[in-house]
């Protein structure tokens, strides 16, 4: 799928001891002495607004000053402007958008105030047709605007409070082409229905095609997943691509819903069109006859957020009806909480909601990865009891106590309270918790100070009582500290695949003013994670890792080999072949594996440990057989790890989540690093070496295409086994976060104009 070069792997994996926390110097102050920019990008926008003003008014007033002075002698006529406040010598100006049929800009002024008299609509309307149709005249012009600096498109008010979006989820000139007659169309409704595009009017965000082969492999890998699932498990949440069939879990379509921006932004419009008709006939969440439970968290970062971002690059009514469809289903999960903290489940018949079957709490990182999406949910409905309902959580969660900002796994919607003898962890049920502190503060224009007051508080925990360091390769990881009473929780050096959220996190709060150890730690974690894929002989991740925390040299005793004499007779000959018939039958049939079954020829898989090798070590040794000892020994040294918990079933589990991606792409985004391009190239070649199923490789393009597919097992890349699963968000966040990493434009999705949420949905920032 891409093309790159060769891996350098390494067969030892992370193994790690604790060296009082290493290198990383905890002691020093969270917040240290900034540069002017680094002080400038910690300002709110109403501050650095503020600045701008004061300054533009000094401006203006000493060039008024100078100007009426030259102005005096000749004793100018004053001109009028007709109503407007704007000088004629300074007119207000629209800002340009790319024509995106030519590549040129025109501009939106169809009444450049103080130079033109106002027309009627009937004229406006003619001259944007007549403009349409013969371009090259004067609107055209050949400006082009550098990535440094790009064109940025108006502020759109906020309607529930006055505020305003930014728009600029891209900059102007990287839209597709698109047909004549459709510009033309465009231009004539929005002149005939002024402010009628959109409750909030407004306009479709397009972006630039494909620009290399990288990113076209990107959408292949894409197009091939998508036709598998339109062929084999249509409307359904997701495709099982081994047995070619669907796999239902809350019944709303999850990978179309899913898959709409991801779409949407690599110009797949004819595959949008496709999904919005689903959407707009058969996505009905709200229907009486739907009986499924669904999960407050899932629903809402895959399904709200994909329908709002769909909104806001496409512009179309419906995703705002639709997410309004999913968020009305929702809501009694707060509403009916005594505390205000919700359950984790609602029945979308019922509306009653209800914790989860095996616990009466809920997860905390769920009950605050949700209001990003709510509080949009309010903007583009202007109905405030969304954002009221998740903000209120945030609040509720603010005032509890924690251990230097680090919260317990678990909350109780009942009480309103930790569940304090939980874990504490940045893995599954923790992290997007402390992801969304720093999100909401950016989302809300960074006007909520005790959001970064917590995410400050939370980093410098982390680092004080999670944070360790490897003696031998230096590696940097985040532990957890078990569960327990707060005065006896313990160290546990286990690391979550989930973890690596945490690096791009850091490097989008460096970007926005933290302090500049968030970007060294950032950097450490990334390695890591990197190392994570790497050491694997299949290059992916496994869900979890643990980490050997002792030091020390292994075979310190220097204790010398002990050699037997070989087999002195028949008898003992006939043995040692006894062996080699049963040894072959074991590597033919069941290699890694716990026991041969020998008539079925077939595995046997008891504890994980490969048994049948590690159990017939000494008998190699003693019969002299050391080609077999060898190949043994080297399957023990890169397999053999009950430290990483490899019986347990799903630790080597990659299920294509890939949190790394998302680190890479912050970290790409604000340093232009093309080291994190390599990176990512690496891993996108595993994921189609690995996880695409049979069919991809033997098939024409897409045309009988069935998918990719989870695999469970990351430690043997002869025996990967694969899972039957698609996961939905292998095309919302896997694909996405590959794509905009491999364009040409490091800025094609802007960063500083959007958030992604946890399932990689962006959503607009608001200022003040």
């Amino acid at each position: 799928m891409f093309s790159h070069g060769q891996h350098n792997l390494r067969n030892e994996y992370i193994s790690l001891t604790v060296d009082n926390l290493g290198r990383i110097d905890f002691t020093q102050p969270l917040l240290q002495r900034r540069s002017l920019w680094r002080v400038w990008m910690s300002l709110s926008k109403f501050q650095k607004n503020l600045i701008r003003l004061v300054i533009l008014v000094v401006i203006v007033t000493v060039w008024l000053s100078i100007s009426y002075s030259k102005s005096q002698p000749h004793k100018r006529k004053p001109v009028s402007f007709s109503g407007d406040t704007h000088s004629e010598e300074q007119p207000l100006q629209a800002p340009l958008r790319e024509d995106p049929l030519h590549g040129e800009s025109f501009d939106e002024r169809s009444n450049q105030i103080g130079d033109t008299n106002l027309v009627e609509p009937n004229q406006l309307q003619e001259a944007a047709v007549n403009e349409l149709e013969n371009p090259g005249n004067e609107f055209f012009s050949g400006d082009t605007h550098s990535e440094e600096q790009p064109l940025q498109a108006p502020l759109r008010e906020d309607p529930l409070h006055g505020e305003s979006f930014d728009e600029r989820s891209n900059q102007i000139g990287d839209m597709n082409l698109v047909e004549p007659n459709q510009l033309q169309e465009a231009a004539v409704n929005e002149l005939e229905n002024p402010g009628d595009i959109g409750s909030n009017s407004i306009k479709p965000i397009y972006f630039s095609k494909q620009t290399n082969a990288r990113q076209r492999a990107v959408v292949d890998a894409f197009r091939h997943a998508w036709s598998a699932y339109k062929k084999y498990a249509w409307g359904q949440d997701m495709l099982k691509p081994l047995s070619k069939s669907a796999h239902k879990w809350f019944g709303l379509g999850l990978t179309i819903v899913d898959s709409l921006d991801t779409m949407w932004i690599m110009g797949l419009h004819d595959e949008f069109t496709e999904a919005s008709g689903w959407v707009r006939d058969e996505f009905r969440p709200s229907l009486e006859s739907s009986t499924a439970d669904v999960n407050l968290f899932e629903a809402t970062i895959r399904v709200l957020g994909g329908l709002l971002s769909a909104y806001h690059f496409s512009a179309d009514d419906l995703f705002i009806s639709k997410a309004l469809d999913i968020g009305e289903a929702l809501l009694p999960c707060f509403e009916k909480s005594p505390s205000g903290v919700p359950y984790s489940d609602v029945n979308l018949a019922s509306h009653i909601p209800h914790a989860p079957r095996w616990s009466p709490d809920s997860s905390t990182a769920e009950v605050t990865t949700l209001q990003l999406e709510f509080r949009d949910l309010s903007r583009v409905t202007k109905l405030k009891k969304f954002e009221d309902a998740s903000s209120r959580v945030s609040e509720i969660v603010h005032s509890l106590n924690k251990i230097d900002g680090l919260v317990p796994i678990y909350i109780n919607p009942f009480s309103g309270k930790f569940k304090d003898n939980s874990e504490i962890k940045l893995g599954a049920r923790g992290d997007s918790y402390y992801e969304y502190l720093l999100k909401q503060w950016i989302q809300t224009g960074k006007t909520k100070q005790f959001l970064i007051d917590d995410y400050l508080e939370s980093v410098q925990g982390i680092q004080k009582h999670l944070v360790r360091r490897t003696p031998n390769r230096d590696l940097v990881f985040v532990g957890e500290l078990g569960a327990g009473p707060r005065e006896h929780k313990k160290f546990n050096p286990k690391m979550d695949h989930l973890v690596c959220f945490l690096p791009g996190t850091l490097a989008l709060g460096y970007h926005h003013g933290m302090p500049e150890s968030h970007m060294s730690l950032a950097h450490q974690l990334l390695d890591t994670c990197y190392y994570m894929y790497a050491d694997q002989p299949t290059f992916l991740s496994p869900e979890i890792a643990y980490f050997n925390t002792e030091a020390g040299d292994i075979g310190s005793n220097s204790i010398k080999p002990i050699y037997f004499s070989k087999q002195t007779n028949a008898r003992q000959r006939a043995v040692v072949d006894a062996f080699r018939h049963a040894w072959s039958a074991y590597k033919k049939y069941a290699w890694g594996q716990d026991m041969l079954k020998p008539l079925s020829k077939s595995a046997h898989k008891w504890f994980g440990l490969g048994l049948t090798i590690v159990d017939s070590l000494d008998t190699m040794w003693i019969m002299g057989l050391h080609d077999e000892f060898a190949e043994a020994s080297g399957w023990v040294r890169d397999e053999f790890r009950p430290s990483l918990e490899s019986s347990t079933a799903d630790v080597n589990l990659f299920e294509a989540t890939i949190r790394v991606l998302g680190g890479l792409l912050s970290a790409y985004h604000f340093s232009a690093d093309d080291l994190f391009i390599s990176k990512a190239l690496d891993i996108g070649e595993s994921i189609e070496k690995y996880c695409k199923t049979p069919s991809g490789y033997t098939a024409p393009k897409w045309e009988t295409p069935s998918g990719y597919t989870s695999i469970g097992n990351v430690l043997d890349d002869r025996n990967v086994r694969p899972l039957d699963s698609m996961e939905s968000f292998f095309l919302s966040e896997t694909l996405k976060y590959l794509y905009l990493l491999l364009s040409d434009n490091r800025k094609l999705l802007d960063l500083d104009h959007y958030v992604l949420n946890s399932e990689a949905h962006p959503l607009p920032i608001l200022s003040e």
